[in-house]
């Protein structure tokens, strides 16, 4: 279908311009689908179920564009502020010339909320919880939305942040203004009971431009399945034989670069991304990304910039979180170019960012927090999470011929079931995920979002939910789930987050800045406490950091600590000298450390390193300075001081909210300013 035809279904020339430019004359077999058969352009809800690289992202593309012509304010939602960005940048290249208005708003991009808030655009390209904590803030903005493209559907299965995502769709579907809902994904298992729970269509393409030969490495032997032909075949690799996965994997790979094919290597964990980018550098010919090479010099000195600058000089790179921002952009700009070959990554390449690549490498295994027992624990990946990371591999325009998803192992009985499960069998059923996040977080966002004032209205809303269908309905009794409702009920009732009036639930001031900043009730109830007690106190950025550190949400923002590094750092007495140093040893927080056995067990010790690097951050201590003393690279601290600086601004809205004056909690906001940045007062406006 030639994208001109596209005149009949009323979309303007100008647009249909920018559409033949930017993605060429012709519309791919899903977006032709999608127009013809499954009416793009009309009112229904739709959910489109395709691999990577069939063109999916074009389709929510199309029908935002359509719409903002049409005076539609559309929402479009991302998992990512990186992904954010991205598409932004994108959108606004593209569409800023037509007069489309696009803002984005993330964590990091608050430049654009007023805009929203006044409904001053035509998309809003928002990250789900920035929209979540919107429609808290500003629950007028649930009358003005007519459509919502939801990118990376498949994050409903998240146990992070799925929750988040399948109660903003409940309360889209449930709202006075129903907007319509165009879902996409590449991997979103048996979809149809989803469908049916947001009343969308189903469109499922299961083909993709450009074959994929998925499947398993064994002692010489490739053995795949195609993605399109279901054809079984075999590629001989070099007999590698080696007792760790690991060594297998780095042979893979290897033998990839030898041939001259560009390779995306999935790993479990940052160390091993740079550890594996190391090695294969030493073993390889070295071919230098020489242009790379000059840039990065460029670039501030961190630990990152000198381990990549080890590794470049053989075309080999490697990407994670602890690098920089400009790191991350600077790999990936020259892996899509083809000047880096080869590149180690952890899974938040698999998510949505456009690295195209020949071959994929998967180790296969992931880092999982078991919450129940307190630990990290390496877990097998799922078979959607296979299939995200396997859709890098062979993507269009890349390559004509076929593109390689490789698990390596060297065992026979192994690379059987492997391939059976990963490359040949069916998705799984989606598991709906609202019901691994506490009940009270979902009373205090429902409430404070106006569309329930009663218990039994919070009930019915939840209950309608995906896994109030086909989880809550199924797994307990109508009555059971009422008696954990109330106890949520009244878990925030007793912490004054929300107040009973007759058989009325209302939400306070503090219930209402728990859901507007997102952060939990349990970590609302911490914040809250220490704020009623600290109202007239001299503010310390030392007991700020510290008292939000001993929070949950703080809890899962990852800081590495190595059994050496908590024995020999001490961060528990370092801490306790500065407070003594500077006046608040007494305060309650440090009193407690102080006395408690417990705050030298492992995750207080890592409580207490964030607080101390935050500290140091915020004053300026230079980076690689930083880094040293607490082995932590600089994209890890800047990630680190964003998430923290979300705590904090929490922080200051509670503070508020248990009668602070506002010029006493503009320390608080100011902090959060800078705990992003990594400056002192005085740069923060710079």
């Amino acid at each position: 279908m030639r994208i001109d035809t596209l005149e009949a279904y009323n979309v303007p020339g100008d647009i249909i311009d920018v559409w033949r430019t930017h993605v060429g004359p012709e519309l791919l077999p899903v977006q032709e689908r999608a127009v013809k058969e499954f009416g793009l352009f009309g009112a229904d809800n739709l959910i489109v179920f395709s691999p990577t690289s069939s063109g999916k992202t074009f389709i929510g593309e199309m029908a935002a564009v359509k719409a903002a012509r049409e005076n539609t304010k559309v929402f479009y939602l991302v998992p990512q502020k990186a992904l954010a960005a991205e598409k932004y940048e994108e959108l606004r290249r593209r569409y800023g010339p037509a007069g489309i208005n696009v803002v984005v708003s993330s964590r990091d991009h608050r430049e654009f909320d007023d805009r929203i808030v006044r409904r001053g655009f035509q998309i809003a390209v928002v990250v789900f919880e920035k929209l979540q904590a919107l429609l808290v803030s500003h629950p007028q903005l649930m009358k003005v939305v007519g459509l919502v493209v939801v990118d990376e559907l498949q994050i409903i299965t998240d146990r992070e942040r799925g929750p988040t995502l399948e109660l903003l769709l409940t309360k889209l579907r449930l709202g006075k203004s129903r907007p319509r809902i165009i879902g996409l994904s590449a991997v979103l298992g048996r979809a149809q009971t989803l469908a049916d729970w947001l009343g969308a269509r189903l469109l499922v393409e299961t083909r993709r431009p450009v074959e994929l030969r998925k499947g398993v490495l064994c002692r010489g032997t490739f053995r795949y399945l195609e993605h399109n032909s279901g054809k079984e075949g075999t590629e001989i690799f070099p007999d590698v034989r080696h007792e760790t996965r690991e060594e297998l994997v780095l042979a893979a790979t290897e033998e990839l670069v030898r041939r001259r094919e560009q390779v995306l290597t999935f790993l479990p964990d940052r160390g091993s991304t740079v550890q594996f980018a190391r090695i294969t550098a030493q073993r390889v010919t070295p071919v230098a990304a020489t242009q790379a090479v000059e840039e990065l010099r460029q670039y501030e000195e961190t630990h990152a910039r000198e381990a990549l600058l080890e590794v470049l000089g053989s075309g080999i790179a490697f990407h994670n979180s602890d690098l920089s921002l400009e790191e991350r952009d600077l790999v990936e700009r020259y892996f899509r170019s083809g000047v880096i070959r080869c590149l180690f990554s952890t899974s938040t390449l698999a998510v949505g960012m456009n690295l195209p690549v020949k071959n994929v490498v998967l180790d296969g295994r992931k880092w999982e927090l078991l919450r129940r027992f307190g630990r990290w624990s390496l877990e097998d990946v799922t078979k959607s999470e296979y299939e995200n990371m396997s859709g890098r591999a062979g993507r269009l325009s890349l390559v004509n011929d076929f593109g390689r998803s490789i698990l390596v192992t060297g065992s026979p009985f192994e690379a059987d079931v492997w391939l059976r499960h990963y490359a040949g069998s069916d998705f799984e059923d989606i598991r709906p995920t609202l019901g691994d996040a506490p009940l009270e977080d979902h009373v205090l966002d429902v409430l404070a979002s106006g569309l329930a004032t009663r218990r039994t209205e919070v009930e019915e809303l939840l209950l309608s939910s995906f896994t109030g269908q086909v989880h809550w309905a199924q797994k307990i009794s109508r009555e059971e789930f009422a008696a954990e409702l109330t106890r949520a009920v009244d878990l925030c009732a007793e912490a004054d987050l929300v107040r009973r009036k007759g058989d009325r639930l209302l939400i306070t001031p503090v219930g209402r800045a728990c859901a507007a900043k997102g952060i939990g009730a349990k970590t609302g109830i911490v914040l809250a406490q220490w704020a009623r007690e600290a109202t007239t106190t001299a503010l310390s950025e030392l007991e700020l950091l510290t008292v939000a550190s001993f929070t949950e949400t703080a809890d899962d923002v990852y800081v590495g600590l190595t059994k050496e590094e908590r024995y020999r750092a001490n961060y528990r007495s370092v801490l306790l000298a500065r407070a003594e140093t500077q006046g608040v040893a007494a305060r309650p927080i440090f009193a407690g450390i102080a006395s408690e056995p417990n705050a030298a067990e492992y995750e207080a010790i890592k409580a207490m390193k964030k607080t101390l690097l935050l500290v140091d951050w915020i004053d300026e201590m230079p980076v690689k300075e930083l880094e040293s003393r607490y082995s932590v690279w600089a994209g890890g601290i800047r990630r680190i001081g964003e998430e923290y600086g979300w705590v904090v601004d929490a922080l200051a809205a509670l503070a508020l909210a248990c009668g602070w004056p506002d010029e006493r909690a503009a320390v608080v906001r100011a902090l959060a300013d800078r705990l992003t940045y990594g400056v002192r007062n005085d740069a923060v406006e710079m």
